[in-house]
């Protein structure tokens, strides 16, 4: 059957019975969470820098409603079409990474080349490249499992492909989402029932080579050291991550209270995005911190 003859009854949505209602339940608990935080960590920093307190809220509520539409239709797709699109997926993500590496169509940003820019929305290349590379390997995994258990040239075909990613995303650069790839890459092996040797082959070899890029490279290693030991350079490449923790510091047991952050208020940078979680903690402290990793724990269990 071609793709665009999919019935009626495909598309329609499952049974009532078939929501899981508790993990709907943290998963709109934790969206709530993260739009009460957003206006709360950039109020003061939007009307600074916009002339607007609300900017960054009403973009990030523009996005989550683009989200939301995006995982209704994502949800709403048979899995028997994710199959039949895994490999025309892979192509679309290996095309968009060599795509924003073209000078021209590429953005350039702080010397990385990741985004695409569309007027005032930029879209990074790698979180959609991400996304087909998962399916594409979930998609290989589910239909050639005792393959991919028994056979050495299934393993190194899913290693080769993994390795193309990871070359097209070093040289944007993008070293984090090299090494959340790699990881996520692992664990679905993992899952799959790689047998163990060829999983501690895959760890060593990634640990390994993710270690040398780092040493190799100046500002990836200067990096490094600067998140083991940030005081000492509090003042110039470590003064994020010691703002940060200042702010840990701050929230104690019980936190400032809601909307009380003073971290925010132009000492650390990036505080409604990158850093958002240490003016959470913050403002609820240790308990409301743990709190909130407690519900993302949640969330995965009830996923699993």
């Amino acid at each position: 059957m071609s793709v665009l003859n999919i019935t009626a009854q495909q598309w329609a949505m499952p049974r009532e019975s078939s929501f899981d209602w508790p993990l709907l339940l943290i998963a709109f608990g934790l969206v709530s969470f993260g739009v009460i935080m957003v206006a709360s960590a950039s109020l003061d920093f939007a009307l600074q820098v916009y002339g607007d307190p609300w900017f960054f809220v009403k973009r990030h509520l523009v996005f989550l409603m683009l989200a939301l539409v995006a995982g209704f239709l994502v949800y709403s797709l048979p899995v028997e079409l994710w199959n039949r699109w895994s490999i025309l997926l892979l192509l679309v993500g290996v095309g968009l990474l060599i795509a924003v590496l073209i000078p021209g169509v590429g953005k350039t940003v702080n010397g990385a080349r990741r985004w695409f820019a569309f007027g005032p929305i930029s879209v990074q290349a790698s979180e959609v490249a991400k996304f087909c590379f998962v399916i594409f390997f979930a998609s290989f995994l589910a239909r050639r499992t005792g393959e991919f258990q028994t056979r050495w040239s299934a393993f190194f075909k899913l290693i080769g492909i993994l390795g193309i990613f990871v070359v097209l995303l070093l040289l944007e650069p993008d070293f984090g989402s090299a090494v959340v790839l790699c990881i996520t890459a692992g664990a679905m092996m993992f899952m799959a029932g790689v047998p163990i040797i060829r999983f501690i082959l895959l760890t060593l070899t990634g640990v390994v080579g993710l270690g040398m890029l780092a040493v190799i490279s100046p500002y990836r290693w200067q990096r490094l050291v600067t998140f083991l030991d940030p005081w000492a350079e509090q003042f110039s490449s470590g003064y994020q991550l010691v703002q940060s923790l200042i702010a840990f510091g701050r929230g104690e047991w019980a936190g400032l209270g809601l909307g009380n952050s003073l971290q925010k208020l132009f000492f650390l940078p990036e505080a409604h995005t990158d850093f958002i979680f240490a003016i959470i903690a913050e403002e609820f402290g240790l308990l409301g911190a743990v709190g909130l990793v407690a519900a993302f724990s949640a969330l995965v269990w009830r996923i699993f």
